[in-house]
């Protein structure tokens, strides 16, 4: 796996804050957008004339349009903005789907990336384990 640039821990940084404003009504870690497919290019169009939600790659394409245009697949978002590959655990504790089943919320999805960025991947978690049983090396 290819190590983060400084550019690329900014932009995670970027998303990492904006995430708290975004109303919960319009997050869900759950779907990509809306329940039909949409490639990352239509994001900010989407999300900027309905309501429909969307998970943190979403919004990751709604804050980074010009980077995410060359991307036709959001799970490959996160490798494009932020070197993070969707075949690894960082992917995962980031990104999965399977966290809307434990704290659906922006400002959960925005702690992760917080910690993520400053202590790096946990070394045990697990998705249904509270934070407080999350252990580094």
């Amino acid at each position: 796996m290819k190590k983060m640039t400084t550019t690329e821990r900014r932009r995670l940084r970027k998303l990492e804050k904006f995430l708290p404003t975004v109303y919960r009504e319009r997050f869900d870690m759950g779907k990509y957008i809306s329940l039909r497919f949409c490639p990352p290019p239509l994001a900010k169009k989407i999300l900027s004339h309905c309501g429909t939600s969307a998970c943190i790659l979403g919004w990751a394409a709604y804050l980074f349009p010009r980077l995410s245009s060359k991307t036709y697949v959001f799970a490959y978002l996160a490798n494009d903005l932020f070197s993070i590959h969707p075949m690894t655990r960082d992917w995962d504790f980031l990104f999965n789907a399977s966290w809307s089943l434990r704290d659906n919320s922006p400002e959960f999805a925005a702690r992760r990336i917080s910690l993520y960025l400053e202590k790096g991947l946990p070394s045990s978690w697990c998705y249904y384990k509270p934070e407080s049983e999350w252990e580094w090396l």
